[in-house]
């Protein structure tokens, strides 16, 4: 009798999470503030709805306003964390997106939303938050291996190693052959 193998990505591991969750973080931390519509539309879940008309207060100035909405103040604390490689201080700040609208005067639990899960599994395996060394984009690594993204920067990269190698190989036969007829 054969015995089923269980799969690479077992759902709620912390690869899985990252799979299937780092994407969406590593797009947000991309996202241009016009395509926020799109990036709505293809990750319903990943923040509360409300998290995103809601605008950014100061509880010590409350009436200063910083124009920025707290879906954009969440990404600034993401970039910067990316930066610092996931410190704990930042994930903190991250992991704490109030999930009951304001206005709100009763406490309720509410269930975390997909943004806090992919910055806990990120924060737990930090050695995948990267930057691509040619463009600068943020990434998130699905490998040790993984050094530069998109794969268009791969690519660009993969053809200057070959070249280089090319020429280095063109130059030591140059040198043989000229030690040969010496």
């Amino acid at each position: 009798m054969r015995t089923r193998r269980r799969p690479i990505l077992a759902p709620g591991s912390r690869s899985f999470l990252l799979r299937s969750r780092g994407d969406a973080l590593e797009r947000f931390v991309r996202l241009p503030d016009c395509d926020l519509k799109n990036f709505k539309t293809r990750y319903p879940a990943f923040m509360p709805e409300w998290f995103y008309r809601v605008s950014c207060g100061n509880d010590a100035e409350p009436n200063s306003n910083t124009r920025l909405l707290a879906w954009q103040a969440w990404r600034a604390v993401l970039t910067e964390s990316w930066h610092s490689s996931f410190h704990p201080e930042y994930v903190a700040q991250l992991l704490n997106i109030p999930t009951t609208p304001p206005g709100n005067t009763q406490f309720e639990v509410q269930p975390v939303c997909d943004a806090q899960r992919a910055v806990l599994a990120i924060a737990l395996e930090s050695w995948r938050a990267r930057f691509c060394p040619r463009c600068g984009l943020p990434f998130v690594a699905r490998k040790t291996a993984d050094k530069y993204w998109p794969k268009a920067c791969s690519e660009v990269q993969r053809r200057e190693k070959q070249r280089a190698s090319k020429r280095k190989r063109t130059r030591n036969r140059a040198k043989s052959s000229r030690r040969t007829k010496r």
